[in-house]
């Protein structure tokens, strides 16, 4: 769901000295950095020598990819057509689900973990914009049937049509630098390695359902069984 966005045809450095992160890339700017460099210090040997061997190379400084308006993924999960009580779960979650933090829904299959995660996701992103608190979208990725760790990664760094050129946790944190997004993660209890995909979130909010309290890195939510006539009220539905 991520698209790449169309890069500038003149070398622009807005982006340096404002936070933003840059790459280098063959176009022609680079290599003017280094002359502004030797103007201020003409006998330094390292900037001599890089002077020689960047010689007929030319680069550019370009910021990395921002997601523009009809870039921002929305990957939400299906809507619930039923959703019975848990408004003092859902209430906790809304304000749990904030950036750099990590919210986990733990229980047995079957307690609603995916129906609560699906009611605050469609509460906190209801139409086309993202949610303001997470301005550059939301991804989830199911680790049910596709456990794999890098296959998270691959999937967080192509929804912002970064290219795979190295390891799949490097792309990602490319992805994510600079950015404000919601990861939700579903069936972590089938990842290989959840730990690896949480360690690049950087300042993103990270949702992860679970059957395992051992999946969630800080505090969480444990979904007991709707009480009996809430549950007879959903089954009825």
């Amino acid at each position: 769901m991520g698209y790449a966005s169309s890069r500038p045809t003149e070398p622009d450095r807005s982006c340096l000295g404002t936070g933003r992160p840059y790459y280098a890339s063959q176009d022609g700017g680079l290599k003017q950095l280094l002359q502004a460099a030797l103007a201020a210090n003409p006998n330094n040997a390292p900037l001599l020598s890089l002077s020689t061997e960047w010689a007929d190379i030319d680069f550019a400084i370009r910021p990395l990819p921002s997601a523009t308006s009809n870039q921002i993924p929305l990957q939400r999960p299906e809507p619930v057509e039923h959703f019975q009580d848990r408004k003092t779960e859902l209430a906790q979650l809304l304000d749990d689900l904030q950036p750099g933090q990590v919210a986990t829904l733990c229980g047995p299959g079957g307690m609603g973990k995916t129906a609560l995660a699906s009611k605050a996701i469609w509460q906190l992103a209801p139409g086309n914009d993202p949610p303001a608190r997470f301005p550059d979208g939301i991804l989830f990725h199911s680790f049910y049937n596709q456990p794999g760790a890098d296959a998270a990664l691959e999937h967080i760094a192509r929804s912002y049509g970064m290219e795979l050129d190295g390891p799949a946790q490097a792309a990602a944190q490319r992805a994510l630098s600079g950015r404000t997004a919601l990861l939700v993660l579903g069936g972590t209890e089938e990842a290989d390695d959840l730990p690896k995909v949480l360690t690049i979130r950087n300042r993103c909010g990270v949702l992860v359902t679970s059957r395992k309290v051992s999946d969630a890195p800080g505090d969480h939510q444990d979904l007991n069984p709707l009480p009996t006539e809430d549950a007879q009220v959903l089954l009825n539905e």
